[in-house]
């Protein structure tokens, strides 16, 4: 739309007429909370004037605190009013005045208030229809008490949150050591800094962190960035064919923390790739690492042991390059064999794997598909950017919505729809997922998420705490997530970290091995993509620091290499009390593809039955991780999996249902909303297998037997765009 190199000019006149609407609409509502407010007070007879003017009860729009709420709605109501009169008078002058100076100087008066008038009227209409609300308090008393009895409880402890940050005395950039002095903790918690930028060497602009299976922690930079194709295709396609500066590192263990001393890494890291563009995705497995780069994901394997890439196999290809901040990112292994990742909402792909099938996969949404890239199959429509993936170790996983919607955590369920940028993806089947919060946490841009230890790392109040990264704020959030039922309610907590450096941009967060949180500081003066110009000068291009959030008195775990352990050591660790453990367990067991027999056989006991002890405090996950184990090996299944369907716990029940068409069947009325969906979808996919119409008729009535009429309720408003939508069991 328009001519070349102008789309950042475009973008703001669209911008700023939203805004201008938005300020009008925000008006609006305040003037109908207003006229609301002062037709009920005329109606509404309590107490008699203060004044005596009449005998009796009188009208409340006579009293004088009334009087003055009412008069502050109007007064704030006429003077927002005002002022959009008067930057839309600025706007019609601009646009048609015969003097070309005045129309410039009225043009710079117009997108100088146009903020003001979508800011602070937004803000006004909140305060006035508070005021409305007010007015509208009182009321016959419903109820009457006495005999009151009142016990004083002892206090509740309260968290303490990181302190206000101070801000440094010299300007940004600051060196690590400066920028620690501006980071304030709560209290029992320290922060460390493991990697730092190397201006010489070109390491900087980290973007992610990664652990492997040998305890290495491996990152990447995103120097090159931003560079768009919806900007500039040729810049793009030049940048992703050439020789680029971006690298993947790998920083060694060096001490392993067996000695009760933290764990740490090499300063110096090994370059495992380089000559890379933008790679926003990385993933260690097995001999090498999967990342994306330009259209394609591409496994980068070591295949002569000196720590270097030196075969690169293209396992999909097809992502669009139109945005980025938004090109494939959170890579993660998923049991049953399957790789996770997520696109964002600006980028349009026709994906191709090695089947040569082209799948379009637009906007927002996440796919599964295999280690060689067969089976591509897109799992999730929405919501608008997802920077943040967790997975419990039962299998209950958690992604993140960036614009603070109210989903700064939600259930990640396949297939379904979530609202933000690309709800024209959504199944008209499906409904929208609702908020999971009401309360904000601020900004424009989470991103990222960490589920500390529920033992560890973290003393017990930042113990099974979900940690999430704001760079808008310069701050490390904190949420608690209760069970409520089938589902989850979240409680907002104080901040875990601040930083007075307005620089600190915390990007990404990993939960490492030794149960520390890993922090991206993407340390940048810019942080917004969209609303600065790509070429800014004041993006910076070379800083980036990687920081390690722990408790100060508690030790953390001692990180083995996986590679190394015996397989039996390895099944002892599954529902362990570091949950990166436990997932690295049960996923080098899966890599080893024939176990030994006493080891399958360890896995398959562990499946029947598993009590809690000092080293499996997890039972039921210990279960589920050794189901996971045993499903690359290509045993039987049929006892373990029948043992599960008769778990307590619905996660073991859902995950057995996954496995297996039989134990599906068996689940498809269970209790538990979860579990039914899984039997569901393992009962649907498994048509698509069965020979002969009758094999295939059965388990259709089965799918449909399970249909029940639609619930009119529980219904809430969407926290997105407040619409009303169903919530809950409906």
């Amino acid at each position: 739309i328009g001519q070349e190199n102008r789309g950042l000019e475009y973008m703001f006149v669209m911008m700023n007429a939203a805004r201008f609407s938005v300020g009008v609409q925000g008006i609006g509502v305040a003037e109908r909370a207003y006229q609301r407010a002062v037709d009920y007070a005329r109606q509404r007879v309590q107490s008699r004037p203060v004044d005596a003017a009449a005998p009796a009860g009188a009208a409340i729009i006579h009293h004088p605190d009334v009087r003055r709420m009412l008069m502050t709605m109007r007064a704030h109501i006429e003077g927002c009013r005002a002022l959009a009169c008067v930057s839309a008078a600025a706007f019609d002058t601009a646009h048609h005045h015969t003097d070309a100076a005045v129309r410039q100087q009225q043009q710079a008066f117009y997108e100088f208030t146009v903020p003001l008038v979508k800011g602070f009227s937004t803000e006004m209409s909140n305060d006035v229809t508070s005021l409305g609300i007010q007015v509208h308090g009182g009321g016959k008393a419903l109820v009457q008490v006495k005999d009151l009895t009142i016990e004083e409880l002892p206090p509740t402890p309260q968290r303490q949150g990181a302190p206000e940050p101070k801000k440094p005395a010299q300007a940004s950039p600051l060196s690590p050591e400066a920028e620690r002095g501006a980071i304030s903790l709560a209290p029992g918690l320290e922060l460390e800094l493991v990697v730092e930028e190397d201006l010489e060497k070109g390491y900087g602009k980290f973007v992610a962190v990664q652990f492997d299976q040998q305890g290495r922690l491996w990152t990447m930079t995103a120097r090159e960035y931003p560079v768009d194709a919806n900007e500039n295709p040729g810049a793009a396609d030049a940048l992703y064919a050439s020789k680029a500066q971006d690298k993947i590192l790998v920083y060694e263990v060096v001490a392993r923390g067996t000695d009760g001393q933290p764990v740490r890494y090499a300063k110096e890291p090994t370059v495992f790739a380089e000559g890379l563009a933008i790679p926003l995705g990385i993933l260690p497995y097995e001999d090498g690492c999967y990342t994306q780069h330009g259209h394609d994901i591409v496994f980068l394997r070591d295949t002569d042991g000196d720590g270097k890439a030196d075969k690169r196999e293209v396992v999909l290809t097809g992502f669009g390059v139109q945005d980025s901040h938004l090109f494939p990112h959170q890579f993660s292994r998923a049991p049953g064999g399957w790789l996770w990742m997520a696109q964002g909402a600006f980028n349009y792909s026709k994906v191709v794997g090695p089947e040569g099938k082209v799948t379009p996969f637009d906007q927002t949404r996440m796919p599964k598909f295999r280690p060689d890239g067969t089976e591509f199959t897109i799992t999730s429509n929405g919501p608008c950017n997802i920077w943040g993936l967790v997975m419990n170790g039962e299998g209950e996983s958690f992604i993140q919505e960036a614009n603070d919607f109210g989903y700064p955590v939600m259930p990640f369920h396949e297939y379904g729809n979530y609202p933000g940028c690309s709800n024209a993806q959504w199944k008209s089947y499906a409904p929208e997922f609702p908020g999971t919060a009401d309360f904000r946490m601020g900004g424009t841009g989470l991103s990222g998420l960490a589920l500390t230890d529920a033992a560890g790392s973290f003393p017990p109040d930042w113990s099974d705490v979900m940690l999430v990264a704001n760079p808008i704020t310069n701050r490390i959030q904190a949420i608690k997530m209760h069970r409520d039922g089938p589902r989850w309610r979240l409680e907002k907590l104080p901040d875990v970290v601040a930083s007075g450096d307005e620089w600190f941009r915390p990007v990404a967060m990993t939960l490492g091995p030794d149960g520390a949180v890993y922090i991206v500081d993407w340390y940048n003066k810019i942080i917004s993509h969209n609303e600065v110009a790509r070429n800014h000068p004041d993006r910076d291009k070379k800083r980036g620091r990687i920081w390690r959030l722990k408790g100060k008195e508690q030790k953390g775990f001692p990180v083995p290499d996986f590679t190394k352990l015996p397989e039996l050591d390895l099944v002892a660790k599954l529902g362990s009390a570091s949950l990166t453990q436990s997932h690295l367990a049960w996923q080098t067991l899966e890599d080893k593809k024939k176990p030994a027999p006493e080891t399958l056989a360890a896995l398959k006991a562990l499946t029947l039955q598993a009590k809690p002890s000092a080293t499996t405090p997890y039972p039921e996950a210990a279960r589920i991780q050794a189901l996971w184990a045993l499903q690359s090996t290509g045993i039987d299944p049929s006892a373990s999996l029948e043992a599960l369907t008769k778990s307590p716990n619905r996660n073991a029940r859902r995950e057995a249902a996954v496995a297996g068409l039989l134990p599906a069947l068996g689940l498809l009325q269970d209790p538990d909303p979860e579990v039914r969906f899984a039997s569901l979808g393992t009962v649907g996919t498994s048509l698509s297998g069965v020979s002969g119409s009758k094999a295939a008729g059965d388990l259709l009535h089965a799918i449909i037997g399970n249909a029940g009429a639609a619930l009119p309720e529980p219904v809430r408003q969407s926290t997105h765009s407040g619409k009303t939508i169903k919530t809950g069991a409906a």
